[in-house]
């Protein structure tokens, strides 16, 4: 990024649950990946054993309320591409099953599951100026 940028960076204290029920770490961060809450805003009924502790990492970044982005269905806004190919991205919230895997934006846009930490998916870093 250039410096003209990178200059503006500055730190934030996000919350992150640590794939344990209500357990959450805050940190301060000054890149980060977005949260299952900060993108989708409330919690799909597929995952609401996980709804306390996924939304206590924040809440959802006025730039996809108003992009119209929700948790019950594909989202255009939210496809990336690797290449020519649409990819799923990483979401920095754990499952709180203590499994191992951790939610991810599927290549549709949508908070469609969880997947082992070791998934080659995208990096979506946010930052805040």
């Amino acid at each position: 990024m250039p410096e003209e940028l990178t200059s503006k960076i500055v730190e934030v204290t996000k919350a992150s649950n640590t794939s344990e029920v209500d357990s959450i770490t805050e940190t301060g961060d000054v890149m980060w990946l977005p949260s299952y809450i900060e993108v989708m805003g409330s919690i799909d009924a597929e995952f609401q054993e996980a709804s306390s502790t996924l939304q206590q990492e924040g809440s959802q970044y006025q730039l996809f309320k108003d992009a119209g982005v929700t948790s019950s269905g594909d989202n255009s806004v939210l496809v990336m591409h690797s290449g020519s190919q649409a990819s799923p991205w990483w979401l920095r919230s754990a499952d709180t099953s203590g499994d191992g895997t951790w939610f991810y934006v599927n290549a549709a846009g949508h908070a469609a599951g969880k997947a082992p930490s070791d998934s080659s998916y995208l990096l979506v870093p946010c930052f805040c100026i």
